[in-house]
């Protein structure tokens, strides 16, 4: 981030220079592209955490099914020789 920030507190004088922007003016435009920035940045990681943790939940659940049908298949008395199946 901090490359980020150099990089455009760089060009704040040229842009100001060219389009004839106050101090002010150019305050606002950067505070509100950090904004931008910022929210979209977020927004990204959260979805991505948010699909990460369904797939980890998913992935819980099938493996508490599956050892449920175990546990069941041996209280049942079958013989462990199905285990060589699955």
């Amino acid at each position: 981030m901090g490359r980020l920030r150099t990089i455009f507190n760089v060009l704040i004088e040229p842009i100001k220079k060219e389009f004839a922007l106050s101090d002010t003016t150019m305050g606002q435009l950067a505070g509100f592209g950090f904004v931008l920035f910022y929210s979209l940045l977020s927004a990204a990681v959260t979805s991505t955490l948010g699909a990460l943790l369904f797939i980890w939940a998913a992935r819980s659940i099938r493996a508490d099914i599956q050892r449920a049908r175990l546990s069941d298949r041996l209280a049942a008395g079958s013989s462990p020789l199905f285990l060589l199946l699955f």
